[in-house]
Order: C-alpha cells, then structure tokens, then sequence
C-alpha cells in the first residue's frame, strides 16, 4: 500500500469488492517501503515525490489498521507483511 496513492477509500473499497466477488477469504498487502527513493538517488534518477508527500514515509499502524478494518467488514481477513 503507497501511502497517498493505493490506499485512498475508492481503491480500497473496489480491491475489498473484487476480492468478495472472486470469493478470496485471506490477503496479504505489502507496507510502503520508501528505500525505493534512496535507490533513485543513487543512480542518478530524479523523482517529482520530494519529502512532503507520504510516499517518502513507511507505512504506519493505524493505516493499517483502518484498512483490516475495511476489509474485515467485508469478511476478508488481511494482513501486512
């Protein structure tokens, strides 16, 4: 999940809608690992996510668990890893 990007309220209803839909019970959803930048500086690459956007942070807890929250609503257990 990219803090800012895929984990906005419309992306997550539409993946907890197609997961019931393809009766998927279990999922496990990838954190936002913002090492990724660091790599682009190193080789030379520019990148337009400058430090005020949340992609540049790791995912925290409580996003987490808002988002378990709205997947267990809907009877998909999820966990990060």
């Amino acid at each position: 999940m990219i803090p800012g990007i895929t984990d906005q309220e419309t992306n997550i209803e539409a993946m907890a809608l197609f997961y019931k839909k393809h009766k998927i019970r279990k999922a496990t959803l990838l954190p936002n690992n913002p090492a990724w930048i660091q790599k682009l500086d190193k080789i030379g690459r520019k990148t337009t996510f400058d430090s005020k956007y949340p992609i540049r942070k790791f995912y925290d807890k409580d996003n987490e668990q808002r988002i378990k929250e709205h997947f267990s609503e809907r009877g998909i257990e999820v966990s990060f890893g």
